[in-house]
Order: C-alpha cells, then structure tokens, then sequence
C-alpha cells in the first residue's frame, strides 16, 4: 500500500479506538493493551505516519530543537563547545541541529534560514558575521539568540573576558622576566569578518605591554619562530595556534595558548568551565529574558612553566 501522510485522528478512526489511546501507544504510555498498542504502531507504520514536529507548551509551538552554529570541528575550540551544549541541551530534552559556516559570511546566513526553517526554538552560534544589520538580520526571525566567541552588538554574549584574560597571561609572562615577545594570531589577517575574540586578545597584549620595556613584534607565519632569539616567549592567540608554533620548534620554546583545548599540554594557557558556558548558553536559549552580556571566570594554567 502506498504511504501517506496521516494524523492521529485518522489513524484512531482506522483502528477503531480514541484519539487518546492513539497517543498512547505512539508515546509508549500506560493504559492501553499491549495488543491494541502493537496495532496501532503497525497501522502507523503502515500508512506513514510521522509525527508532528511542533509541540504546545505555554500557549507556543516548539520543535525541541536548538540550532548551533559554528566555524567547523578543525579547531578544537568548536569540538569542546558543540559537545558541551549538546550534552546540556539533551540533559534539558532538547536535540541540537549542528550546521558550520566554514568562516563564510554568506554560508552563515543561509544556515540560519535553514535552521529557522527546521523550526528550531533559538540559536546559539559563533559568529562571522558582524555589525548591526546582521544582528537585525538574527532578530528578524523572532527566535532568542546567544553569540559565543565572537560577541554582535544587540546579541547576548557568553564567554570569556577575553581582553582581561589576555592581559593576565601577558601580565605573568612580564613578572617571570621575559623581556622579549613575539605574539602570534594568523586570524588578525581575516578580512571583513567578526574578529571580536581575536581582537579582544590582541588588545589585552597590547594593553600588558604598555609600559613594561619590554620590545614585541608579530610574527607572520608558524615558520618565523626558528628565527627567533631563545629569549623571546611567543604568546598565541588560541591553544590551535601554540600547537602550530611547537609543531615547528618542538619544546625548545616558550610558548603560551589560549582555551586550554587540548588535554596533557604543558605550556601555560587560559582555561575555562566548557559546561559553566553550555549551561548559560542553553539556559539563555530556553529562559529568554535576561540580556545582559556574561563573562564566566578564567584559570590560568600551568603558569609555572613561564620561568625565563
């Protein structure tokens, strides 16, 4: 027989029982006959049945879905982020909807109308877009919205003080005596993308080298770091970055990271609660009404390490 679409309340008429004993069986709940539940389940199957995606709750329709949209899963950073609000959108009875913008502006809008168009409940991305026609852009779809990484003006941000945090780890590496410094973000170069994160970083360098004496300069490339005297330390912009420079030099350098990504690394990087974020982030998503940014607290590790 060819399968069509069907509702449950053609479905009871077919078997000869309530509409209430339909939803029993299809939600695999109490009160009902195993023998009327197993047909039920084979007329369904029979005729198509799917279940409506949408779902009543405080007079709204809602799907369960939460949409998360990121760069890709080649840096760890997104890896650690995309598993934790998984994890804490599942805790909730929610299912994520994943989707990547390969750092493509137009790529990440059209993702977010597919995503709209899925039904998700909100949104929760890393954005590379930037700028207040793209924020209106997010709004214009009615569904709450919350940026990590990368902070849009008129969108909740959660994450870390990335300016402070920057400047703390700087801030160690002065006091432990390094007085030369090579600072390392290939992500700088983007052009016309939201480089919030990144420049946040940058300027908590700048803001820790401010009246040190101590010189700096931007090294260009991973390559760069074998011509560098074995008295300057190299401070990278992410754990991705600190792991390019050791790849290149091995442990003969001092190098820092940012994110704590990567598990038995010993240089010194910024680390933070990955689940603290998820929990914000979801609970933000499903309790729209606070929209103040929050910063979440950083720890900086293995510090020790910094000894010139």
């Amino acid at each position: 027989m060819k399968k069509n679409t069907i509702s449950t309340g053609q479905l009871a008429k077919i078997c000869g029982v309530s509409q209430g004993t339909v939803d029993r069986a299809l939600h695999n709940r109490a009160g009902i006959k195993p023998e009327t539940r197993e047909k039920i389940l084979r007329v369904a199957h029979q005729f198509g049945y799917r279940p409506n995606a949408y779902c009543e709750f405080d007079g709204k329709k809602h799907t369960g879905l939460v949409g998360i949209l990121v760069f890709d899963l080649y840096n760890a950073y997104f890896s650690h982020l995309v598993m934790s609000l998984e994890r804490e959108l599942r805790r909730n009875g929610y299912c994520a909807l994943v989707m990547f913008s390969d750092k493509d502006k137009q790529q990440e809008i059209e993702c977010v109308e597919r995503m709209y168009n899925a039904g998700v409940d909100g949104l929760i991305l890393a954005p590379v877009n930037d700028g207040v026609v793209f924020s209106s852009f997010l709004k214009s779809w009615g569904i709450p919205a919350v940026t990590l990484g990368n902070r849009l003006e008129g969108t909740k941000y959660i994450g870390v003080d990335n300016f402070e945090a920057m400047k703390q780890l700087t801030g160690k590496a002065l006091s432990a005596g390094w007085k030369k410094f090579a600072y390392f973000a290939p992500a700088l170069g983007y052009q016309e993308a939201n480089l919030y994160g990144q420049e946040e970083r940058f300027r908590g360098f700048l803001s820790a080298m401010e009246e040190s004496g101590a010189t700096w300069q931007i090294l260009p490339d991973a390559e760069a770091a074998k011509e560098l005297s074995e008295d300057t330390i190299i401070i990278t912009s992410t754990d991705y970055y600190a792991e390019k420079i050791i790849k290149v030099c091995g442990n003969s350098r001092t190098v820092t990271g940012f994110d704590a990504v990567f598990s038995g690394s010993s240089y010194p990087t910024v680390g933070h609660d990955w689940e603290a974020v998820a929990r914000l982030a979801v609970s933000s998503i499903l309790e729209p009404n606070q929209t103040e940014d929050i910063f979440v607290p950083v720890q900086l590790i293995n510090i020790e390490q910094l000894t010139n």
